[in-house]
């Protein structure tokens, strides 16, 4: 308990007080403007479209099919997800991904007509993905854009994982799919999350 009391008087001393995100009044409008229904996955499911098979390709930074995505911030990439929560999620899944084979390998098919969805023709990818839990599960994700830059270019997304209906933020496969297509594939050297582990773990070995 003296240990606790003199850590907390630490932390009253030189912890600098919480204070609300920079971004809180646009999630507070996300919120009041969200729209409870996800109309892309009716879509998926009337469609059936995670029982079609398709010819998936290995997504590389320079696949033609997706020139026309969306280019995303990383502000935009935050409000899409409503916080950083996911965003981090991804960043790490990315980045797992791109430590074993160097490009980030991701399983990806483009629907070759457009979609009509609330009254607006976008483009509509699908992505097999795999668990990070459980290597047995695949999720498919979908993700329909226009040709527009900016978070507006996203008009909807959908995962069949079990958080993947939300239309209030997203869940982590759809936040990787975005953070890599509009973002992290455009840089020119990927930012490994806590990579200064990754010497931590050398370092211990050769002791």
């Amino acid at each position: 308990m003296k240990d606790f009391k003199i850590a907390a008087a630490i932390i009253n001393c030189f912890q600098e007080p919480y204070e609300d995100s920079r971004y809180t009044n646009q999630f507070i409008d996300i919120i009041n403007n969200v729209n409870n229904h996800n109309h892309l996955c009716d879509y998926v499911l009337e469609h059936n479209l995670n029982r079609q098979r398709v010819a998936f390709i290995r997504m590389q930074a320079d696949l033609p099919e997706l020139a026309d995505f969306p280019r995303l911030t990383h502000e935009d990439l935050i409000l899409i997800a409503v916080g950083t929560y996911h965003l981090k999620i991804a960043r790490s899944y990315c980045s797992e991904h791109i430590k074993q084979t160097g490009v980030y390998e991701l399983e990806v098919f483009r629907h070759p007509e457009l979609i009509h969805i609330n009254d607006e023709n976008c483009v509509l990818i699908r992505c097999h993905i795999q668990s990070r839990h459980v290597r047995s599960n695949i999720y498919y994700t979908y993700i329909l854009y226009k040709r527009e830059n900016g978070r507006n270019g996203i008009s909807g997304y959908y995962c069949s994982c079990i958080h993947g209906k939300r239309t209030l933020g997203c869940c982590a496969h759809v936040m990787s799919v975005l953070n890599y297509l509009g973002r992290a594939r455009h840089e020119e050297q990927f930012a490994h999350p806590a990579s200064f582990l990754d010497h931590v773990v050398l370092d211990i070995e050769n002791r």
